[in-house]
Parts: C-alpha cells; structure tokens; sequence
C-alpha cells in the first residue's frame, strides 16, 4: 500500500494551533514559514498577517539580492548587465583564524600523546587525572585537523571571482594551486544536486556549494543560477 506524501506540514493543524505557530514563525526555517503561509492562505483566515507576511517578503528580497550569498563566504556587486561574486573579508579572516586555533590545537594534541606514551613508559605512580586530561587534549588535536581544513579553502578561493558580462561568465579559480581564468557560456552555469549537498557548477567545476537541507541558502544558489544566466 502506497502512502500519498503531504503536500503541507500543517494540513492537520486547527486554525488555533495555525495561529500560535504564526506568533512564533520568526524561529521557524523559511520553508516552514512558507508551509505554514500556504495553509493559512488556503484556510482564508480573518486575521491580520501582516508582520508573517512582512518576515517572508523581506527574505525573498533578500534572496533575490543574493544577501545571502554572505552566509557562504561570498559576496555580489550587481549592475543591469553584469553580476560579479567575490569573496568576503571576513570569510577570509574567519579561514585564518581557524588555521591558527587549528595548529594550535594540533601542538596541544601532539604534547599530550607524547606526555601518553612517557606516563606510561615511567615508574611513577598512575594518575588517573592526568591520564584523562592528556586524554582530552589529544582529542582536541584531533579536532584541530578539522580546523585545518581552512587552508584548502583559503587557497582554493584565493583570488577567487566569478563574473556575467556580455554573453561570457568568467571563472576565476585556483586549479591545483594555479590560478586560472575559464570562461564559458551561461548554459555552461548549472545545480548539481547529491544527498547532502547543492553545488553551482560550470560545467563539471564546482563554484559553490550548500547543504541541501538549508532551503535559503538553496535559492540562493538557484536566483544565482539565473541572475548569471540573465545577464547576457
């Protein structure tokens, strides 16, 4: 037996719970909220929705001035005939920051399975404190690899531009530590989608990825698609 999928979460809510979910959207996701507006307009409730409605017009402006583009690192320089994304400052220094504490939690690491392997080398008496402090510090080393992912990305965006201008977008990238330039059609600008991940590619080079899951963050990358696409 086949179970038909809802086309709305809130479908089997009453109009009282509908209405306690609306004083509360502002911590609920964008989908939600637009979930929830569907509902309410189909329910044709006499209520002022003005403040729910405002929350989700001001996110679709958002959207459509890629505002959020921010939120990944990225920023846009927009005119009538060109669109220009760049990468922000402080995603920068935010890349830097990590590679610090991430070196930094690296040496912790190291000293402390050093200090490991010499406790139990020695004659001294166990401590069981010691042992679970070093134990601690090691893990920290092990999340400061993660930290270190930053260095991937900062040389990967490292002069990083990407640019719609009369009938050709341009591809400023690293190519295994080399910067190139590509330049390519719009038809060449595409989603590729995978289970975890929505990622703006020229033809098979990936540009800028997101998690799936973040719906803003996803049409995003969709008005992106079509603002390159547009400009020429």
């Amino acid at each position: 037996m086949k179970i038909r999928k809802r086309n709305n979460m809130y479908q089997d809510k009453s109009d009282h719970q509908l209405l306690e979910l609306v004083s509360i959207h502002k911590k609920l996701t964008f989908q939600a909220q637009l979930y929830l507006k569907r509902e309410i307009d189909k329910r044709q409730l006499d209520v002022d929705f003005t403040n729910f409605h405002q929350t989700i017009e001001d996110k679709r402006s958002k959207i459509n001035n890629l505002d959020y583009l921010e939120n990944l690192g990225f920023q846009s320089l927009n005119s009538n005939d060109s669109i220009e994304i760049t990468r922000t400052k402080s995603a920068v220094i935010m890349d830097v920051v990590a590679i610090v504490v991430g070196l930094l939690f690296v040496l912790i690491g190291v000293y402390a399975i050093v200090t490991l392997v010499d406790s139990f080398n020695s004659d001294e008496a166990f401590n069981i404190f010691e042992l679970l402090l070093n134990v601690g510090l090691a893990y920290l080393g092990i999340l400061g690899f993660q930290f270190l992912s930053g260095i991937n990305r900062l040389i990967d965006h490292s002069g990083f531009k990407l640019l719609g201008l009369g009938q050709m977008i341009t591809l400023r990238k690293r190519f295994d530590m080399t910067l190139s330039e590509v330049q390519k059609e719009p038809s060449s600008i595409h989603l590729h989608n995978s289970e975890e991940e929505i990622t703006l590619q020229m033809d098979d080079v990936n540009i800028i990825s997101t998690y799936s899951d973040n719906n803003i963050h996803k049409i995003t990358l969709k008005k992106l698609k079509e603002k390159l696409q547009k400009v020429s």
